[in-house]
């Protein structure tokens, strides 16, 4: 989220936004699509690594 400071700059942050995202509707839905195989690897690592980082804190803890 960007927030405007002042809303003296919110019509020149508006212009901004609107010329860089100008188009992007246009952009069609399967140029977005991801492998589910792809996704399962990923979340597979992500749980891996938090096993490991919560085991490694409760062995700290404990010693």
């Amino acid at each position: 989220m960007t927030l405007v400071k002042d809303k003296k700059y919110f019509d020149k942050f508006d212009r901004t936004f609107g010329a860089y995202f100008h188009g992007i509707a246009q952009i069609p839905n399967e140029a977005f699509e991801v492998p589910l195989d792809w996704l399962k690897k990923r979340l597979d690592a992500n749980s891996r690594r938090k096993r490991r980082s919560a085991s490694s804190r409760w062995a700290a803890s404990t010693s």
